[in-house]
């Protein structure tokens, strides 16, 4: 089976996380890592919206285009069958920096609606 660009990032950042996370254990500092899937956020909205920043006095495009957020609408890919939201990205950045997480070291935790990554 071939690898696509994405399983390959993925393998990366997990490596990654864990060879940091090992690498600094011995100092009790925990290392994670969170792999987000589709949050509703100005970037995932549809670019015909409007949305841009500036950088360096130049404006730029936020969004995807239209006709793939057309096909994406549907959230099949996603078992939760939505996108999901800010506060629950939140959620799982604010697990990872408070004492409810602090057995877990090492860790890639995908908040993906339940798609995986």
């Amino acid at each position: 089976m071939r690898a696509t660009p994405r399983d390959t990032l993925r393998e990366s950042v997990e490596r990654s996380d864990a060879a940091s996370g090992s690498s600094i254990r011995m100092f009790g500092i925990r290392c994670n890592a969170i792999a987000f899937g589709l949050i509703n956020t100005r970037l995932t909205q549809a670019k015909e919206k409007g949305d841009f920043i500036q950088v360096e006095g130049q404006k730029i495009a936020l969004g995807i285009p239209g006709k793939m957020t057309a096909a994406a609408s549907g959230f099949e890919g996603i078992p939760l069958r939505r996108q999901g939201e800010p506060h629950e990205a939140a959620g799982a950045m604010l697990f990872l920096a408070s004492s409810l997480s602090s057995y877990v070291s090492g860790h890639t935790l995908e908040v993906t609606g339940g798609a995986g990554i």
